[in-house]
């Protein structure tokens, strides 16, 4: 049994719609704060991750350097992190006053639909690369996520 190819596509864009929608409501319940400490913690995985590449492509070619750096690319998204995230505890506690609460939950609808664009963008860049799916979602071209993927694409060795 084959499915039509345009039914396939309407329900991944369905799917895909009500993902961002979902995101979206999750950030407005969330606030801003919640989802940028989000955002944070996914972009330092994502630089912590290019460095230990960088660190296990070091170690098995030989290379100090590449070993060293991808070392150092660690150690300081660790610590940037680290200080982010009680800058971002302070705002938390700041962020529960009456009328910034308001303002807080309004830009974090706002943060969780940039949180799901950047994941569905991500999940179609690299699901060709894994698993042979190609999709078109509506992220297609997502200027933001295209930077972001290229410095991280950047820190990993071909």
């Amino acid at each position: 049994m084959s499915m039509n190819p345009d039914l396939i596509g309407l329900l991944a864009s369905i799917g895909e719609l009500l993902f961002i929608v979902l995101y979206a409501k999750k950030g407005q319940k969330q606030g801003f704060v919640k989802e940028l400490g989000s955002l944070l913690a996914m972009l330092a995985a994502a630089l912590s991750l290019a460095g230990i590449l960088r660190v296990y492509t070091g170690f098995h070619a030989g290379s100090i350097a590449g070993t060293a750096s991808g070392i150092a690319l660690v150690a300081v998204v660790a610590f940037v992190y680290s200080i982010l995230r009680l800058f971002l505890i302070s705002a938390g506690l700041i962020s529960k006053l009456p009328v910034i609460h308001l303002l807080d939950s309004i830009l974090g609808l706002a943060a969780g639909l940039v949180e799901s664009l950047l994941i569905l963008y991500i999940a179609e860049t690299l699901l060709p690369f894994f698993f042979g799916i190609h999709l078109e979602l509506i992220t297609k071209g997502l200027p933001a996520a295209a930077g972001l993927l290229r410095i991280l694409a950047a820190g990993i060795p071909q």
